[in-house]
């Protein structure tokens, strides 16, 4: 989900790009780019919105 939509605001290619973007993420790392073990909504939100993504070196 992209942060344009958890923000409530309109759909746009930005939100487009976000998804592909995840989708490759998780294609070239075999990792999803957030990954949250509790299983709780809003700390999934908060970390699409706030964390930084940590790209791997190889």
């Amino acid at each position: 989900m992209s942060p344009e939509i958890i923000k409530k605001e309109s759909y746009n290619f930005k939100s487009v790009w976000w998804s592909l973007g995840t989708v490759k993420y998780k294609m070239l790392t075999g990792y999803p780019l957030f990954y949250q073990k509790s299983g709780n909504i809003q700390t999934f939100f908060h970390c699409i919105l706030h964390k930084k993504i940590n790209y791997p070196k190889n």
